[in-house]
């Protein structure tokens, strides 16, 4: 009988549905909501941009929340013809649902094509890494900012008793220390296959 899928890849497969299914399972049985007025507050805090009431560190979060996808798609569109699915629908999903909805894909997504002619010319790569270095410069800018003028007890305080700032906090470490890595090291591991 044919193997369907490669080794690797089903390695690959089950440790990302591991970790999606832990997260989804905290999401979903064990976020804290011990205090849902402090949780209605900051929702109305930070969606009708009433910021006066809601702690720097946590708005400066919430807003990398928005900048993370913008520059994980600098890795996955210029480049979405060489993999098996296309990470487009997974990436615009990053926005509302942010590493939930990339996991999936990182444990499928295979590399099919290597052609010099679907690569981006030199002036697209040199401008992905300039787009590339200016939001990874707003992210650390972002953060450093709020928990410098913020009041991280404060943000521990809501991590520990607010469900969206749990989440989020989960949803970042998510999107910049499992996905981020992996985007980094799979190009790097492409372009040396390439030379």
């Amino acid at each position: 009988m044919k193997q369907i899928i490669p080794p690797v890849t089903k390695i690959r497969f089950y440790i990302f549905f591991v970790i999606l299914l832990i997260f989804i399972g905290h999401t979903i049985i064990s976020s804290p909501n011990r205090d849902p007025e402090l949780e209605q507050h900051l929702l109305h805090g930070l969606f009708t941009f009433d910021y006066g009431k809601v702690d720097l560190s946590i708005i400066c979060v919430f807003n990398v929340l928005g900048i993370v996808p913008l520059f994980l798609g600098t890795y996955l569109i210029p480049f979405r013809k060489q993999f098996n699915i296309d990470p487009l629908p997974f990436w615009i999903g990053s926005f509302f649902l942010g590493g939930y909805s990339l996991l999936p894909w990182l444990a499928l997504v295979e590399r099919v094509n290597n052609k010099e002619d679907d690569k981006p010319n030199n002036h697209k790569i040199i401008f992905l890494y300039i787009l590339r270095f200016s939001l990874l410069a707003s992210i650390v800018g972002l953060l450093i900012w709020g928990f410098i003028s913020g009041n991280p007890k404060t943000y521990f305080h809501y991590f520990l008793n607010a469900r969206l700032v749990n989440i989020m906090s989960i949803d970042s470490a998510i999107l910049m220390l499992i996905v981020f890595p992996y985007l980094v090291l799979s190009e790097i591991r492409n372009a040396g296959k390439s030379l």
